[in-house]
């Protein structure tokens, strides 16, 4: 009897399921986030080679248990030969904890860190990190053709790679059938329907949407799944690294449609507080919310109760929509491994580093995370038997829709990312009109420009 297995192989169905799946800072410890937990290995061999390794999936992300087991997995057995440093500092704490550290020159051996220019090119510029050509030259393990060549175009700066693929990811948009039932509603497939809903399901003390914002998240994607939907969205998104224009018809139109949902109480009553990744799920998992858009890391977070009582919908179309909802979603690559170029080029260290690398992103681990329910960047099989039943089920509902990247990743800098975020806080939270908000960040972008 054949094993039933998810493969991960970007674009394709494969026997059951696919995924297609700025530096400035202080010097000092006291300096790095409150949060950020050091474990070291024995350092008893003082002939071993020492590395450290940062990274933000620890304390409440789903995937920390796993992976942070698989580390230590890996420490124990090679602890002979090296001893490696832990640094865990959680979610976009870890982005904080990094700059401080760059700026310092005290930069981690390997680390985790987020796809997209705005994110990897001042690295690139301050030859900080080393490029993946040189390190494929050196691994015997890791292959090119092992990622697609859009997961690889996540970490591209001029004509090479700086990082090494390893969580991709794509939107999905679910709702309460049980809620549904109770008050005889359709599940809205347009903005009007979705404006109609929401006015029964508010006169019924229930939230329409779990969508809020805190530092940008989840807002910005939710923000994104609407602009791309808008007569040029999709360019006006992917070229913003070039034409540096946010202030454009769909950016502006998006922003509104945001607003227009906040009057009409389609949000939380306070976004900041419900903002941020894990309580962005908590109106939904309470049962206090009718619908929810959300990503594959949130996943496990989601209560079985819950699961047993959702189903998937595409995302409702907007009014002047031109591109359809039901034929794709926000995703990409999410999170890659980078390598220190200094320790890198160090030969006293580069086979230890290769070697670590080289297990941060080998199958076993790819398929130990799968069970955490995250997507692989990489093509790599799993077994049904281990998995989340709903990423099973978001694996197959999403499968055929096409993905366009967030707007966050074509951004200039990393600073104008920060300002974005912080607007789209203000947005969704009514602090702002669309028009400053589209202002402002436009601003941000023509100073830095100008720089």
């Amino acid at each position: 009897m054949l094993m039933q297995r998810v493969k991960y192989r970007a674009g394709f169905l494969v026997i059951i399921l696919i995924v297609i799946m700025a530096l400035s800072g202080c010097s000092k410890d006291d300096d790095l986030p409150a949060n950020t937990l050091k474990l070291t290995s024995d350092k008893s061999n003082s002939a071993a080679i020492k590395l450290t390794f940062a990274y933000n999936w620890t304390g409440a992300d789903g995937k920390a248990g796993i992976y942070e087991e698989m580390l230590h997995k890996y420490i124990d057995a090679n602890k002979n030969n090296v001893i490696i440093e832990l640094e865990a500092t959680p979610g976009d704490e870890h982005m904080a904890k990094m700059k401080v550290e760059i700026a310092s020159e005290t930069t981690p051996d390997l680390f985790m860190y987020w796809a997209g220019s705005a994110n990897i090119k001042p690295m690139v510029d301050a030859q900080v990190i080393v490029s993946m050509e040189d390190y494929l030259l050196v691994s015997k393990a890791v292959k090119k053709q092992q990622w697609s060549e859009s997961a690889w175009d996540s970490f591209k700066v001029g004509d090479k790679h700086y990082g090494l693929p390893v969580e991709s990811f794509k939107g999905f948009f679910m709702y309460n059938k049980t809620i549904f039932d109770q008050y005889k509603l359709m599940v809205p497939k347009t903005y009007t329907e979705l404006k109609q809903v929401a006015k029964v399901l508010r006169d019924n003390h229930i939230i329409p949407l779990a969508m809020s914002s805190k530092g940008g998240n989840p807002g910005h994607l939710f923000y994104d799944q609407i602009r791309d939907q808008l007569p040029d969205g999709v360019s006006d998104a992917s070229d913003l690294g070039s034409t540096f224009k946010f202030d454009t018809a769909s950016f502006r139109s998006a922003a509104a449609i945001i607003d227009e949902m906040r009057s009409n109480q389609m949000f939380p009553e306070d976004t900041i507080e419900n903002g941020d990744w894990a309580p962005s799920v908590s109106t939904y998992n309470e049962g206090k919310a009718a619908m929810i858009y959300t990503f594959p890391w949130m996943i496990d977070a989601i209560k079985p109760e819950i699961v047993h009582v959702s189903e998937f919908a595409d995302f409702p179309k907007m009014d002047n929509a031109v591109k359809d909802p039901a034929g794709f979603t926000i995703g990409g690559i999410s999170m890659g491994l980078v390598i220190n170029k200094k320790s890198f080029e160090n030969q006293a260290k580069q086979a230890e580093i290769v070697k670590f690398a080289d297990y941060l992103v080998s199958d076993e681990m790819f398929r130990a995370l799968g069970k955490a329910s995250m997507s692989p960047a990489k093509n790599v099989e799993l077994e049904t038997k281990d998995l989340n039943p709903l990423f099973i089920k978001y694996v197959d509902f999403t499968a055929k829709k096409i993905s366009y990247p967030p707007v966050y990743s074509t951004f200039p800098t990393q600073d104008t990312v920060i300002v974005y975020n912080y607007q789209m806080d203000s947005l969704f939270a009514g602090a702002v009109k669309p028009g400053e908000f589209i202002s402002t960040i436009q601003k941000a972008i023509d100073y830095k420009n100008k720089k």
